[in-house]
């Protein structure tokens, strides 16, 4: 039965009783990855980066860590995350990577993970984001620390990070308010 449509039956002797229906869509599909009480809020896409080159390549055998704030003026919805995994060089890029991955939330300080899981499982590819089963809501001002260690003992790596997700501005029961 398509959304919105509403059904009913009559009720009298001999007719079976259905129950009344009421099937209403989100007004946006986006809404439903945030809590009610921030709905009303308004949001913006953004994406958060921490790039792993330079001085902070991925040496090989190395465990490297960085982090990055989330800024002060929303929280951040993440939504999935990608990677770009290339040999020093930049331009010889690696679509499997032998490098494991630790996320914490530093605000919190939970892992999202018991232990390093491979880079695959967190991060997807430009082509196809890891969306994240469940999104995860970063309070303003939390810092938020990726680790990871290169499981390969010869080549070095450029590993870059994304967040992507939406900033969602004000407070709870804030005057902002936005179509999404």
């Amino acid at each position: 039965m398509p959304n919105g449509v509403t059904t009913r039956t009559r009720r009298g002797r001999g007719t079976a009783q259905a129950p009344v229906q009421n099937i209403l869509p989100f007004p946006n599909p986006f809404l439903g990855l945030l809590p009610k009480d921030m709905w009303g809020r308004t949001k913006d896409y953004f994406t958060y980066s921490r790039d792993f080159v330079g001085a902070n390549a991925l040496a090989p055998g190395a465990t490297l860590g960085l982090t990055f704030a989330i800024n002060g003026d929303s929280d951040f919805l993440v939504v999935s995350s990608t990677r770009v995994v290339t040999l020093i060089d930049d331009t010889t890029f690696i679509a499997q990577a032998p490098i494991l991955a630790l996320i914490t939330d530093s605000g919190s300080g939970r892992n999202l993970s018991d232990q390093p899981i491979h880079v695959e499982s967190y991060f997807g590819t430009g082509q196809e984001p890891a969306y994240w089963d469940m999104t995860k809501i970063i309070p303003r001002n939390s810092t938020v620390a990726v680790t990871l260690q290169n499981l390969d003992l010869v080549n070095t790596y450029h590993v870059r990070t994304y967040f992507s997700g939406f900033k969602v501005f004000g407070f709870s029961g804030g005057a902002q308010s936005s179509p999404i």
